[in-house]
């Protein structure tokens, strides 16, 4: 999967962190605060139980 960030392309490979795996729940967690913190949302404007994706193998791509 392909995605941007400051107008740079990356590659990396999705995971859907699931928030009812306790391996995952921490993480889970920590990203709502961080998306929530990034965007100068009170706490719990995300609300119910959102989708977070996680890349991981990520490598950036030049495009020619």
């Amino acid at each position: 999967m392909s995605f941007y960030i400051d107008e740079v392309k990356y590659h990396g490979v999705p995971h859907l962190i699931n928030s009812k795996d306790s391996s995952e729940l921490e993480e889970y967690i920590h990203a709502r605060h961080l998306i929530e913190r990034r965007y100068d949302w009170p706490e719990g404007k995300l609300g119910g139980n959102p989708v977070i994706i996680r890349f991981q193998i990520i490598e950036d791509v030049i495009d020619g």
